[in-house]
């Protein structure tokens, strides 16, 4: 693994500079939330990844384990690459390093966050698509009067966001129905948050659908189960 050094800006920003190699994979350059990177590589039938940069929740199985060397054990084939093991894991950790910074904002107390991409921007509004149980919705939204913007970190402004950017956004909960959208009756969005990744995509820490497909599990659980 090959990487530079990691680069912060005023204090309170996180800003980062990386390449990653990882075997049969391309080189991957990285700014992101994170302030790190993640490195897999494969021998035999175990993924080995470092996850040390990566905080909060991470998938199940390997919470508590020594971030710096989290091993999967292969199933079967076919079975995800360590490319697509390490692109999987770089949207879950800087999902969950947004979602550190935003809970440290006591400003966004009683919101709640969504991925989504920015649509386009207007004086006092911004247009967001994203995903709900209804599939892909596209709304526009009133900038709250205490309305904030980051990029990785960084305070920025409603002009620096673009067309087709990633974000992740904080609205006011509402109590809604159980399979509805659960923005249907917000109006205002409170901060966003402008992500490398398509957070949208980031998986939830359960096994079910972190793994499903994957053909992979921990090295621990592996081993519990053939003992």
């Amino acid at each position: 693994m090959k990487t530079l050094n990691f680069l912060r800006t005023a204090p309170g920003a996180i800003i980062a500079a990386a390449v990653v190699v990882t075997t049969g994979a391309s080189a991957y350059a990285l700014t992101n939330w994170f302030n790190g990177s993640v490195a897999v590589t494969q021998q035999r039938s175990v993924l080995s990844v470092d996850l040390s940069a990566c905080q909060g929740a991470l998938p199940a199985g390997i919470n508590g384990t020594d971030r710096h060397h989290v091993q999967f054990e292969i199933l079967g084939n076919p079975h995800i690459s360590a490319s697509d093991l390490q692109a999987k894991l770089l949207v879950e950790c800087e999902y969950q390093a947004v979602a550190a910074f935003y809970h440290n904002q006591p400003v966004l107390a009683g919101s709640s966050l969504t991925s989504g991409t920015v649509i386009g921007t207007g004086d006092h509004t911004l247009t967001l698509a994203y995903h709900s149980t209804n599939g892909t919705q596209q709304k526009t939204f009133t900038l709250a009067q205490n309305f904030s913007a980051y990029n990785q970190g960084t305070a920025a402004t409603l002009a620096s966001l673009q067309a087709g950017d990633h974000v992740v956004f904080a609205t006011k909960n509402q109590q809604t129905l159980e399979g509805t959208d659960p923005l249907a009756s917000v109006n205002e969005v409170q901060s966003v948050f402008k992500t490398e990744y398509d957070t949208a995509r980031a998986i939830s820490a359960s096994k079910n659908s972190f793994y499903q497909g994957s053909n992979i599990m921990p090295l621990d659980w592996y081993q519990q189960l053939h003992k």
